[in-house]
């Protein structure tokens, strides 16, 4: 494996990043502290660069942040060319799930992944320790952030997604699906990114289907409104 083309760097961290491989396939990359100020000046999220001369192992459970069984570790010997002509490679790439599929998790089983979903609302939060958290409510489940994306704006841009039209589309990177109680919850992991309206086609339909159930909603409610009344002011032998 001395030389691997990875390319379209989606999500930089302090110390680890998501990267997807010439095949399509996502996978982790971590450095070492002591090389983390190089790490950092060398990737850009976006952007698309071959590396050789690294070590390929298993991450540790506390650090997975994708669904790849194996990991790049960056270390001192690692080579990073950038590569300029991207026109090949795809501006975004998701390895969604879909929420039927989520029903099943138990609460012992890790599952990591990416979620794209309508924005209903979104709830600020406290926890017990008084640590800041934003809840993003969308048309299937709640993905909580921790304050270490709310206070990037690279990872989640508050200010755009509260001010874009409606319907938005969100889409959640590299998210931990638990089940604290009864539902299903999405939290973050390290390589966790939040995009508002990325160009891929799931926007599109998530979209046209949020127009849609708002053009439906005044019939739903004058249809309800009538048989409110029907019920409420029309004796049972008329009605029948």
């Amino acid at each position: 494996m001395d030389v691997v083309a990875l390319d379209n760097l989606l999500e930089e961290t302090t110390q680890q990043a998501i990267a997807v491989r010439l095949l399509r396939h996502a996978i982790q990359i971590t450095t070492l502290p002591e090389y983390k100020d190089a790490f950092n000046e060398e990737l850009q999220i976006l952007h698309y660069y071959k590396f050789s001369r690294f070590i390929c192992s298993r991450p540790a459970s506390y650090l997975r942040s994708g669904s790849h069984p194996l990991g790049i570790i960056f270390g001192p010997a690692v080579v990073v060319e950038s590569i300029e002509d991207s026109r090949i490679y795809p501006r975004y790439y998701f390895e969604f799930t879909s929420f039927r599929d989520l029903i099943p998790s138990t609460p012992t089983k890790e599952i990591i992944t990416d979620y794209i979903g309508t924005l209903e609302e979104i709830n600020e939060g406290t926890t017990a320790s008084r640590d800041p958290f934003l809840r993003l409510s969308l048309r299937d489940l709640r993905c909580r952030l921790w304050k270490e994306i709310i206070q990037d704006p690279q990872r989640f841009n508050r200010t755009d997604i509260e001010n874009a039209p409606r319907p938005a589309v969100v889409a959640v990177t590299s998210g931990k699906i638990t089940k604290p109680f009864e539902w299903i919850q999405l939290g973050t992991t390290a390589a966790t990114y939040v995009y508002l309206n990325p160009d891929i086609p799931e926007t599109v339909a998530l979209k046209n289907r949020a127009v849609h159930l708002h053009a439906m909603l005044p019939s739903q409610t004058l249809l309800q409104q009538r048989k409110d009344g029907l019920k409420a002011n029309v004796p049972l032998g008329s009605a029948l």
